[in-house]
């Protein structure tokens, strides 16, 4: 008895059960994309950062705070997706000396 009131309101209603349907996954779609910007463009931020840390204290070291703080670029670098270069430039820079 259920099932042919489900099988009724399922005919009576395909229309706009279907528009809204396809507008469902439009939606998620467009959702998708800015997620995946967004990951990408915080990631080339981070990449840009922990540079420039490197680049500016490979030559005299590093304090505690900026080590603390490129540790924390890399560890949500790392979560989004590292590559090979910034492994290396990790590297490299936690081999710096601390300074005071």
């Amino acid at each position: 008895m259920i099932f042919m009131e489900v099988v009724e309101f399922l005919q009576k209603n395909w229309t706009w059960m279907s528009g809204a349907l396809a507008l469902i996954i439009s939606v998620v779609s467009v959702v998708v994309v800015k997620i995946k910007a967004l990951e990408k463009g915080v990631q080339a931020l981070l990449r840009a950062q922990m540079i420039t840390y490197y680049q500016q204290y490979r030559d005299k070291g590093v304090t505690m705070d900026v080590r603390q703080s490129f540790e924390n670029c890399w560890t949500w670098y790392e979560k989004l997706g590292k590559n090979g270069m910034m492994q290396d430039i990790h590297n490299k820079f936690m081999r710096l000396d601390i300074t005071e």
